[in-house]
């Protein structure tokens, strides 16, 4: 006889219809499992799973650990058969040492995603012990994390991105990186800042090989171009056939092994129609399925398109998270670069 909690919402079983604790919340079944010490992040995981379309395993929330642990929940899924990718959250968990020691090895089977609540002092009560101490040290707790393989995140929007790139693109040799902006009018702006948002999080986008540089020449102009990665099309917006053959040009580029397509959906209904809309997420998700490579859709914050992009799991949407500062790329490059830091070992 083992107990979960106290303090908490329990188990959820998606695919067999367990419910989170009383919540009448349906998500659909996947392979992303989560832990959460946080009844209330168990909670909006589950929400912003049914809204990302992040598919769930299994969700435990273990409160304040009596018996069972993290540790105890993450050994059991790090042996599921149905779960692929494991996220945490953690405040200040029972027994750290065994904990890490299980996160060691279910990091060599599947990616292991923590975000570490309490980095600070002011985050909770003050320390009762040096023991007590440790265990809220950011700095202690990074270098762990790092040991033991775990892909530590900031908070829980990048965790959300994070789960969903694993989820959806699954492990890759590489990450090398391609960024197409301006489906609508402003693409120079979106992809300036798109480069500056790939320098503040350490991600290198490759520039394009001369032969495609060409070809983009021919196709788009010089003349209020960018012709560089970040690539801007906008100078032949609106024209199907130019995007989608900018977008075979960069997902052709050898070196380059993830797409990422900044769509401004509002804009494009708001100035080309819905029709156009829909034929432009046409291109996207055919070019997607044509190169076998996985295509990334960066949609703005306040992007009213969670509709807007369906397709198989080469195709993943990434709508922008947290609050309204956030700029264009930002939401996306930090996970495509804790992406990279799994991939890298």
């Amino acid at each position: 006889f083992r107990i979960i909690g106290p303090n908490c919402l329990g188990v959820c079983c998606p695919a067999q219809g367990i419910p989170l604790g009383p919540s009448a919340l349906a998500t659909q079944p996947g392979s992303v499992a989560f832990i959460s010490q946080s009844d209330g992040q168990a909670g909006k995981m589950m929400a912003v799973a049914a809204t990302r379309h992040i598919g769930l395993s299994r969700v435990a929330s273990v409160g304040n650990c009596c018996d069972l642990g993290s540790a105890d929940f993450l050994e059991y899924l790090s042996a599921d058969p149905e779960t692929g990718v494991v996220g945490l959250y953690l405040e200040r968990p029972r027994d750290g040492r065994r904990l890490l020691q299980v996160m060691a090895a279910a990091s060599q089977k599947k990616p292991v995603v923590v975000c570490k609540g309490g980095r600070t002092s002011s985050a909770g009560s003050p320390p009762r012990s040096r023991t007590d101490a440790l265990a809220t040290s950011s700095a202690l707790w990074s270098a762990a994390l790092k040991q033991a393989g775990a892909v530590e995140v900031q908070d829980m929007d990048e965790l959300a991105d994070t789960l969903l790139l694993l989820q959806r693109v699954g492990r890759l040799e590489r990450s090398n990186l391609g960024i197409i902006c301006g489906l609508t009018d402003g693409g120079g702006g979106e992809a300036v800042l798109a480069a500056d948002a790939c320098a503040a999080v350490g991600v290198h986008v490759i520039p394009f090989t001369e032969r495609t540089r060409r070809e983009l020449l021919g196709l788009l102009g010089q003349v209020g171009s960018v012709l560089v990665n970040p690539l801007d099309v906008s100078q032949r917006s609106g024209d199907l056939q130019a995007l989608e053959r900018s977008i075979d040009l960069v997902m052709a580029e050898p070196e380059i092994d993830v797409v990422v397509v900044y769509e401004n959906a509002d804009l494009l209904v708001r100035f080309m129609g819905k029709e156009v809309a829909d034929l432009v997420n046409s291109v996207i998700l055919r070019a997607a399925g044509k190169h076998g490579k996985p295509v990334v859709v960066v949609s703005p914050p306040g992007s009213a398109d969670a509709q807007a992009i369906r397709g198989g799991d080469s195709c993943v949407p990434i709508h922008g998270a947290g609050s309204p500062g956030h700029r264009q790329c930002e939401s996306v490059l930090p996970a495509r670069r804790r992406f990279d830091i799994f991939l890298r070992g």
